[in-house]
């Protein structure tokens, strides 16, 4: 019992703490997305009606409960603002961003932004943070995450999620992208092995490979670096609630802190909006 209550108390406290963007995670390899994949080389997207990726209906399931639609009613917004207004500070428990920055995710919709890197440990030993907190959600908040770009390889990564995201399979890949890497220690340096964890999780090998060199995927690994930059994004795991709070689990102190911070934080911009 006291082994497993140790386990716990040292999983909680690595979640706590960051990988910084003065300190990767890895080793950054030479060899850029570019070289490892030439768009015009890339075989043409296959059509819907041939396609053999396999989407998971539990994939489908958790991406669903990401969304704005999906959450609990009962989630007071007014008495969580009035019961913490005096019990969080800005610049300790977290930061505001001027300007605020803009959301993707529709009018009246609040916005929470997990920024993280698949090489970075702590952004690993969060996940059970996030699935608490999409649990919990209330209805008209969206789930969204970005992937920081620390080095050439996070960008390998950045586009792989985004390849994921396109084909419709974030969360039957995601996992499995953080499990090769903090498990089998595999640093997923290459197409190649990137690859393997998509075709090993349902997605057909041709669709990877056009998706993955496509235009769209190009443009959004590019707006997210975009976004890390005016979010000024300096560690990983970090959470940005509507453009305008950042917040993290090294400034929380504590799980159950950040879970109160981040309630506040979205209650805030629920009453406000």
């Amino acid at each position: 019992m006291m082994k497993k209550t140790a386990l716990i108390l040292v999983t909680a406290m690595i979640a706590l703490t960051a990988c910084g963007a003065d300190k990767p995670a890895e080793n950054t390899v030479a060899a850029t997305r570019a070289a490892q994949t030439t768009t015009a080389d890339a075989p043409a997207a296959k059509a819907a009606s041939t396609s053999t990726t396999v989407v998971s209906p539990e994939a489908t399931a958790a991406r669903a409960a990401m969304g704005p639609e999906a959450g609990i009613d009962n989630f007071d917004a007014a008495a969580i603002v009035s019961a913490n207004a005096d019990k969080f500070e800005a610049g300790k428990d977290y930061m505001v961003l001027t300007p605020t920055q803009p959301t993707s995710s529709g009018a009246g919709i609040v916005e929470v932004t997990e920024v993280f890197m698949y090489s970075c440990p702590h952004c690993f030993n969060f996940e059970p943070f996030i699935k608490g907190f999409l649990k919990r959600k209330p209805i008209g908040v969206n789930f969204v995450r970005i992937p920081a770009q620390f080095n050439k390889t996070a960008q390998l990564h950045a586009a792989a999620y985004y390849t994921a995201e396109a084909l419709g399979v974030t969360e039957q890949i995601h996992l499995p992208m953080f499990r090769a890497m903090h498990t089998n220690r595999n640093p997923l340096s290459s197409e190649a092995a990137i690859k393997k964890i998509f075709t090993d999780n349902g997605v057909d090998g041709d669709e990877f490979a056009s998706t993955f060199a496509s235009f769209n995927v190009d443009s959004k690994t590019r707006e997210a670096r975009n976004l890390s930059q005016r979010y000024r994004i300096q560690s990983v795991p970090t959470l940005v609630i509507n453009g305008k709070y950042v917040t993290s689990g090294s400034m929380a102190k504590s799980i159950d802190r950040l879970n109160d911070i981040v309630d506040y934080l979205v209650a805030k911009e629920m009453v406000e909006r």
